[in-house]
């Protein structure tokens, strides 16, 4: 039996990742491909370039389901990305507004694939930390070979600390190959 091959792409924006990882990891048709981005003012229209089979999922990822505020930053909230309310308010110079968005509970999302190889970008403003210590809290799922994280305050005493934390804990429980993410 085949064992197929999933790539999660947590913060799509404008495909910068997801167009790396295409190339870096050999992502083909025969990858199941799931984008997650929940900012409303991106049209996503970068997907149609890159000629693979995506799922575009136009919510955010969590800890848990349900409807957040959405932080949105950057000229007309078109860059730098945003982030959900629960993680708090980190500081950013160029706030410009605010929305509700849907999000999933990426620790049930998962079960789905929990016979396949699984490969995560995960670049998601901060909830990085509350997922990661969630997924590790339910038990590490064997199944995720790589992960590439965007650990955000990396210039924070606290949240470096916190991510190599996560990262040693990662290591510690798995065979998960555990990378910085820009």
């Amino acid at each position: 039996m085949d064992i197929k091959k999933v790539f999660l792409d947590l913060g799509t924006h404008n495909c910068e990742g997801l167009t790396h990882f295409k190339n870096k990891l050999n992502i083909d048709k025969s990858w199941e491909v799931h984008a997650f981005e929940p900012n409303p003012r991106l049209d996503m229209k970068c997907l149609n370039n890159l000629d693979l089979n995506i799922d575009l999922h136009k919510v955010g990822v969590w800890t848990e389901a349900g409807t957040f505020e959405f932080k949105m930053f950057g000229k007309d909230g078109l860059s730098q990305g945003g982030y959900i309310a629960p993680i708090g308010t980190p500081a950013y110079g160029d706030f410009h507004s605010d929305t509700t968005v849907n999000c999933i509970n990426l620790l049930e999302f998962l079960d789905q694939f929990d016979n396949d190889e699984v490969y995560i970008k995960m670049d998601i403003e901060w909830a990085e930390f509350a997922i990661i210590e969630a997924l590790l809290n339910k038990g590490w799922k064997q199944n995720i070979k790589q992960i590439w994280i965007e650990w955000h305050g990396q210039h924070i005493t606290e949240y470096i600390d916190k991510a190599n934390d996560l990262k040693t804990r990662i290591r510690q429980v798995s065979n998960t190959e555990v990378f910085n993410w820009i």
